[in-house]
């Protein structure tokens, strides 16, 4: 009997120690948080806000606290295709990409019920409105200003919300059908207005040179004899100087010719 009951009562501390190590080692479980590096932990004390814990080892007030943990890294959010009509009525499908971030926690959880649905909803009535002040030229080819507009229409919103915009990127913009053909066509004929063009200036740089070249001619032409007559030899001083004088007869002689007749 002495060994029965020594022996049910080694079991019995053998349980009771089981069960206060699983006891402590669940409290240890509820108390110790790790938070990851990138991560911040929210500590909501019996529903209140009670603190924010950074990266590491956190120790919480079992049954009592509990934490969430927020991303604050910067994170991307593509939204489906959306409908758009320009100013000069013409109806687009457009695509972006919005690049958050979260820099107050607490504003984040408790300011707005999901701030990435209210980021989303909100970035697809800004892509309407501004697209609604640009026509469709416009449109296609100020991407920046697109991407501007949006993030001064966001801004506001999303800071009390405790997120920040970091950038607005447009990644697809397509037109309709007809709006896509009327282009192409467009292309084409500025193409061959464009070749048109060259073919006419090249024909009237050829006229023009082709009118230089016989004007040029007709110069040469005309200063030909001028220059063959310049080109003959002249009688020299020397050849000149070698024929004998002239000699004169003298006034004597002429008169007594005169006489005499």
């Amino acid at each position: 009997m002495i060994i029965a009951s020594a022996y049910d009562g080694v079991v019995a501390g053998v349980i009771i120690g089981v069960v206060a190590v699983g006891v402590v080692g669940y409290f240890l479980l509820r108390a110790l948080r790790i938070v990851q590096q990138g991560y911040v932990g929210v500590v909501k004390r019996f529903g209140e806000f009670r603190s924010i814990r950074q990266p590491g080892m956190s120790i919480l007030l079992p049954f009592a606290d509990r934490m969430e943990k927020v991303d604050m890294r910067e994170f991307p959010m593509t939204g489906d295709q959306q409908s758009v009509i320009t100013k000069d009525n013409v109806a687009l499908r457009v695509s972006a990409t919005i690049f958050c971030q979260v820099i107050d926690v607490k504003s984040a959880l408790f300011e707005i019920n999901d701030f990435q649905l209210a980021v989303d909803q909100l970035s697809r009535t800004a892509l309407r409105a501004v697209f609604g002040e640009m026509t469709l030229d416009q449109s296609l080819s100020e991407r920046n200003t697109i991407n501007t507009r949006m993030q001064e229409h966001m801004a506001d919103a999303t800071m009390k919300w405790g997120v920040r915009l970091n950038r607005i990127e447009i990644l697809d913009i397509t037109p309709p059908t007809n709006v896509l053909q009327a282009m192409s066509e467009q292309k084409e004929a500025e193409q061959h207005k464009r070749a048109a063009i060259l073919t006419s200036e090249g024909q009237q740089q050829a006229a023009i040179n082709s009118a230089q070249g016989r004007k040029q001619a007709a110069v040469l032409e005309a200063e030909a004899p001028s220059r063959r007559s310049s080109s003959r030899p002249r009688p020299s001083a020397s050849r000149s100087s070698s024929r004998p004088p002239v000699r004169r007869r003298p006034a004597s002689c002429a008169v007594k010719a005169s006489s005499w007749h």
